[in-house]
């Protein structure tokens, strides 16, 4: 309630009022307090004066307080830095480069939400923001191991025609409650070195050393199988083994280059790249739609991504109806047996590809075996990657 009630008392009438000191009623439109105000100050200025805390001077001492009086001031650098890394982390959620920023409407929909920040290109988030977040992430996880003893795994990744290569380093701990927790470091560019045991040791012992940590409390090293990375873990002086996901990941690499499973891979692989082109998507589309198919992509397999060709097949296998579909009309539009009105509604639409392989319902038929014996090999990889998001 406003203050001006210390001078004022309700009467019957809502749209009046009466003073307490001369008994005056006065009128208070629509339940607004400016009247009861204008009249304090012009017929009880000593009260006015008080009421307001102004001094004998003319000059106003100690405001009333209001909501704002409550509410902690923003601090415009701490706002303007979870901003940007909120931004920063739709980025890398999207898997988007650091052209994402450079989108005008991005920035137009990011100055509507923060008008009091000043919004920054691409540069400004490569040089400063995704550094400083990484940094946030570095202190955490040194707060999180402290002096505790710790493993590590170290990841690399090398094309010999593409660039760059990397050599990623995951801290692993156990807290007190006996929780794991996994944890990125650092991923390290190898571009321009030999990628030997001695220069990998040498890489991860200078990260380790730069962010405080001790070596002597490396537990153990979980690697691949090359002989670098083996090298690398006895220049490192510690106990070290093959990651499990990794060596199932070999084994059923090893399984798919059995003639008639390769065959079939080769032939999804052929099928998969053209149906997600443009030309190849809308009429994948087109075949879902005429059986009633949730328009869906298929999957395209990694060759650096454990079960990625599971997930391919998987995706492929689900599409049965359609793909065969296309493969039909592709065929009767070879044969020149397609009935007239069908023709007419084909008229001007594209069918896929004549020069991808033959697939029929035997093809199919194969997949439907093979894909249960790869989920196995996937439940069991995901079991063993399985860890605490750190964020």
């Amino acid at each position: 309630m406003s203050d001006i009630w210390k001078h004022f008392e309700k009467t019957g009438d809502k749209s009046r009022c009466k003073i307490q000191s001369c008994k005056k009623e006065v009128c208070r439109k629509q339940g607004s307090t400016k009247g009861m105000w204008v009249h304090l100050e012009r017929q009880h200025r000593e009260e006015f004066n008080k009421l307001k805390d102004i001094g004998s001077d003319g000059q106003k001492g100690k405001q009333q307080n209001t909501i704002l009086n409550y509410v902690a001031p923003k601090n415009v650098v701490n706002e303007q830095e979870e901003a940007e890394e909120q931004l920063a982390r739709v980025m890398i959620r999207q898997n988007a480069s650091f052209y994402f920023f450079d989108d005008s409407d991005l920035m137009a929909l990011f100055v509507k939400a923060f008008p009091n920040i000043k919004p920054h290109g691409r540069e400004h988030f490569r040089r400063v923001v995704i550094p400083r977040m990484a940094s946030k992430i570095r202190r955490r996880i040194k707060e999180i191991i402290g002096t505790s003893f710790y493993a590590i795994t170290a990841n690399g990744w090398s094309q010999p025609t593409k660039s760059p290569q990397l050599q990623s380093i995951t801290m692993h701990c156990l807290d007190e409650n006996f929780c794991r927790h996994d944890m990125v470091l650092a991923t390290l560019c190898m571009d321009g070195l030999r990628h030997s045991g001695e220069n990998i040791a040498e890489r991860i012992t200078e990260c380790l050393a730069k962010n405080d940590f001790a070596l002597n409390k490396i537990a153990c090293c979980v690697r691949d199988d090359a002989r670098n990375m083996q090298s690398a873990a006895k220049e490192l002086d510690t106990e070290s083994f093959q990651s499990v996901a990794h060596f199932l990941h070999l084994c059923v690499n090893d399984a798919l280059k059995i003639d008639y499973v390769a065959e079939i891979i080769s032939k999804v692989q052929e099928w998969t790249i053209i149906c997600r082109t443009i030309n190849g998507r809308a009429i994948l589309k087109r075949h879902q739609g005429m059986h009633n198919l949730t328009p869906k992509k298929l999957v395209m397999c990694v060759p650096t991504r454990w079960n990625s060709v599971y997930r391919m097949l998987k995706a492929f296998l689900k599409q049965k109806k359609a793909l065969l579909s296309m493969e039909l009309e592709r065929s009767q539009r070879k044969a020149r047996i397609i009935s007239q009105p069908k023709r007419s509604r084909l008229q001007g639409m594209d069918t896929i590809s004549s020069e991808l392989p033959h697939i029929s319902a035997t093809d199919f038929e194969l997949l439907r075996h093979i894909c249960p014996i790869l989920k196995i090999f996937d439940t069991e990889t995901k079991k063993a990657q399985k860890y605490k998001i750190f964020q």
